[in-house]
C-alpha cells in the first residue's frame, strides 16, 4: 500500500494520511545521527464489537535494509492511536519511530492481531 490508501487487515481498516519527520522540539530530541519520523494515520473499526488498540504492539517500521524500528517517544505528535475503538468509529492520530537520518525505503507494518491475522505494509518513501 501507498500514503492515502486504507488497508482491510483482520477485523480492522487503516489508512495512512500522511509521513513528515522531525528533529525535535525543546525538550525531546532523537539521538545523534537520528530522526523521527511521524505517521498520521487513522484506524477504522467497522464491527459491531469494540477493538483494544495499541500502538506498541499493532505497528513497527522497516528499512530497505531489513532493519526494523519500534515506535519512540516524540515530541510533538498529534493525537494517539491507542485505547478502546467502539464499533464504528475512527480513531486517528501519529506514531513515531527513531531511524537513522538518511534510511531509505522506508515501510509502515500494520499488524493488528499479534498472534497471526497478517500484515498490512505502506509504502512512505516517494
Amino acid at each position: 500500500f501507498n500514503v492515502g490508501d486504507t488497508a482491510a487487515i483482520g477485523k480492522l481498516k487503516l489508512t495512512v494520511n500522511g509521513v513528515r519527520t522531525s528533529t525535535g522540539g525543546d525538550v525531546f530530541k532523537p539521538k545523534d545521527g537520528y530522526m523521527w519520523v511521524l505517521v498520521d494515520a487513522t484506524i477504522e473499526n467497522p464491527t459491531d464489537k469494540a477493538a483494544p488498540i495499541s500502538s506498541l504492539l499493532m505497528f513497527k517500521m522497516a528499512d530497505s535494509n531489513a532493519y526494523n524500528y519500534t515506535i519512540a517517544l516524540a515530541e510533538g505528535t498529534k493525537g494517539q492511536l491507542d485505547g478502546e475503538l467502539g464499533p464504528g468509529r475512527k480513531m486517528r492520530g501519529e506514531v513515531a519511530f527513531e531511524v537513522p537520518k538518511g534510511a531509505k525505503g522506508l515501510e509502515l507494518i500494520f499488524e493488528p492481531n499479534v498472534f497471526g491475522t497478517g500484515q498490512a505494509i505502506f509504502k512512505l518513501d516517494k
